[in-house]
């Protein structure tokens, strides 16, 4: 099992956020706690910087190369869904294709395997209905709800 930590930047993050560097250093130690806690060691992190809002993961450099390397039992590993897709549509073909592929996609944010069908099953409905990057949120709202059976007490960052 090989584990990669994936994260990207977009052109307009690289242009307008003086404190970029800090949020990427915080994804990558969010990535390797993660990781650690699951007895993992991250063998590879890449970063797509400066990349078009609207380029999919196979149409950046690392992310290109990288699903190119991935093999079955691999696990793909990222700090937040937004540094790994665009859009509902995009994350909702990722992990259908990772599925079949047999590699695990986890989000240290949500906290939980995307790729798990229990998981998917919830979240990846609700993806569906609503293409807009506030039914992201509500999907993470709703891994919340499943993975800590406390709807009352959700993380600010759904919001």
């Amino acid at each position: 099992m090989t584990v990669y930590a994936y994260s990207r930047t977009t052109q307009l993050e690289e242009a307008e956020d003086a404190t970029l560097s800090a949020a990427l250093e915080t994804d990558a130690l969010a990535m390797q706690t993660y990781g650690l806690a699951r007895g993992w060691f991250i063998s590879q992190s890449l970063v797509d910087r400066g990349c078009r809002w609207d380029q999919s993961l196979g149409e950046r450099p690392h992310g290109a190369a990288l699903l190119a390397a991935m093999k079955e039992g691999d696990v793909l590993l990222c700090a937040q869904i937004q540094r790994l897709c665009s859009s509902t549509a995009e994350v909702s073909t990722l992990v259908k294709d990772l599925r079949e592929r047999g590699i695990a996609l986890h989000c240290c944010e949500v906290g939980a395997e995307l790729t798990d069908s229990a998981i998917w099953k919830t979240c990846g409905d609700h993806l569906s209905l609503r293409k807009n990057r506030n039914s992201i949120c509500k999907a993470k709202y709703y891994m919340h709800i499943m993975l800590n059976n406390d709807p009352s007490n959700p993380p600010l960052f759904y919001f």
